[in-house]
């Protein structure tokens, strides 16, 4: 089963989307995720994961507030699409530049690599 978001936050919500939060506890649980992997199938084709208990792209449904009955069957291609905006590895990526930009401004040193 293949899914597609019809609107993305970085794309035509990104106003109305929260950023990605960076607080620590937010932080702690994206680390965690980062460490887990696929590790087997189990008997109905799905897939164990070891190390930790979700993957990163689990992390971002669950930090969207993901809902599977929400998912639209589209018509003869096997594939989904899903109402609401999600959060995406760029949604991640631009909150940390932000917040490490805005850290180096409030300590007064701008560094240059």
């Amino acid at each position: 089963m293949f899914y597609m978001t019809s609107n993305t936050p970085h794309e035509s919500q990104r106003g109305a989307w929260a950023p990605f939060p960076v607080d620590e506890v937010t932080l702690s649980l994206m680390e965690a995720s980062l460490d887990v992997a696929y590790d087997d199938v189990d008997d109905e084709g799905g897939p164990i994961v070891s190390d930790g208990r979700y993957t990163f792209h689990k992390f971002l449904e669950f930090m969207s507030g993901y809902n599977p009955e929400l998912l639209i069957p589209l018509e003869e291609t096997g594939w989904f699409e899903y109402p609401d905006p999600q959060y995406t590895y760029k949604d991640v990526i631009r909150s940390l530049i932000d917040e490490v930009r805005r850290l180096r401004s409030t300590s007064g040193t701008i560094e240059v690599s």
